[in-house]
């Protein structure tokens, strides 16, 4: 009879002492899954808000950058006019734009093709690396040679310490009939052609229409704009200062700037490592960049914003889609020889966020430091909170 009677009081003190050990459990997951939710909307809400401040700052760190950059440019490129003007108007330089002239038409008149025999003495039987080391080949003889022996040493004193690295002359018809480097554009006309389409190209058909404009036998100084020429992947940025005498167009004696100059100026203030990238873009949609000091062109379809940035008053904000990933592009415009340019700074988004993400992650360490805390706190003050029901079931069993 003790022993059947027993066993339902048992079984009853089991049932309520694991009921008690169920809340116990359930109290606890509750309260760690509450902790877990609280602290994985604080790191959200940490990430996002972070994010959007520091998103601003770089905005408003940019937007300085390009101000900077951008008015950097146009007073460069004011430097270059004034420098291109100032050598151009040295008498002896445009005197012997007219000798050159006739020294060319007498090799004409003389050989039958003054292209052929001058790319012929200067470019393919040149004894020398630098072409430019050729003042005054050994033979044949003639005036165009006697006085390229003067305007090469002249002209080579010119160049000297400046930001240009060739000099070219071209006659009214397009032909390049003199030029201190004997460049691929030696003895070419450049109204035809791939070289219709370059920045020489370019440069002499704008000097020609200014020529035309001329007051008092003073001409506006033509610009090519600043691109990297199709046809030959090179940078071709050069200024033509038209030379009119008596009313009569002479020619364009062009100067064409070195890589280097526009290189610095987009390489200046990006940090190494930076994934922060300077962009220079045209009216026309072509994109200059900067890699390894050197001039590269960019694609144009990643920067599809430019025709309304270059309508815009101020910084034009955009995302886009670099090579290397997404990545935020700031845009802000500026002007040159009635021209429209954009200076453009872009960096990746994952740099942009590298801060956001930082911030998330450390709160989300906190966070979980601060839940395995709680974990051992509430298992312990749950143990104690229920450990009398415990006893009195026990109590009640027996």
């Amino acid at each position: 009879m003790r022993g059947a009677g027993t066993d339902p009081a048992l079984g009853a003190a089991s049932a309520m002492l694991n009921r008690f050990h169920s809340i116990s459990t359930k109290v606890l997951v509750i309260f760690l899954a509450l902790m877990a939710i609280s602290t994985g909307a604080l790191t959200l809400l940490g990430y996002q808000s972070s994010s959007g401040v520091l998103e601003e700052q770089a905005s408003k760190s940019m937007e300085s950058i390009l101000v900077f950059r951008g008015d950097m440019l146009q007073e460069r490129l004011e430097q270059l006019k004034t420098q291109a003007d100032s050598i151009a108007k040295i008498e002896a330089l445009q005197m012997a734009v007219v000798s050159m002239r006739s020294g060319w038409a007498t090799v004409q008149k003389n050989s039958g093709d003054a292209k052929a025999e001058l790319q012929r003495v200067f470019v393919k039987e040149n004894p020398f690396g630098e072409k430019e080391k050729l003042i005054k080949p050994e033979s044949p003889s003639g005036f165009y040679y006697s006085t390229h022996e003067k305007t090469q040493t002249d002209i080579g004193g010119y160049l000297q310490g400046t930001p240009f690295s060739d000099v070219l002359f071209i006659d009214p018809a397009g032909t390049v009939y003199y030029s201190y480097l004997k460049g691929t554009a030696f003895a070419e006309t450049v109204t035809g052609g791939v070289w219709a389409e370059s920045g020489l190209g370019a440069a002499f058909t704008r000097g020609a229409a200014n020529a035309e404009k001329a007051v008092n036998d003073m001409a506006q100084t033509s610009f090519s704009g600043l691109r990297i020429d199709t046809a030959t992947k090179e940078v071709g940025i050069y200024f033509g200062v038209p030379v009119v005498k008596f009313g009569a167009f002479k020619g364009i004696v062009l100067f064409r700037v070195k890589e280097d100059v526009f290189s610095q100026i987009l390489a200046k203030g990006i940090a190494a490592g930076s994934s922060e990238q300077s962009a220079i873009i045209s009216a026309d949609g072509k994109v200059l960049g900067e890699q390894g000091e050197k001039l590269i062109g960019l694609d144009p379809a990643i920067y599809g914003f430019h025709g309304q940035a270059l309508n815009a008053a101020g910084m034009t904000i955009a995302k886009i889609d670099r090579p290397d990933g997404e990545a935020n592009a700031y845009a802000r415009p500026f002007s040159f020889a009635g021209e429209k340019y954009l200076a453009v700074e872009s960096m990746l988004r994952s740099e942009l966020n590298a801060g956001s993400v930082s911030i998330a992650g450390t709160l989300a360490v906190i966070g979980l430091c601060v839940l395995a805390a709680m974990c051992a706190a509430t298992a312990f003050f749950a143990r104690r909170l229920f450990a009398p029901l415990e006893k009195l079931a026990g109590l009640t069993g027996e």
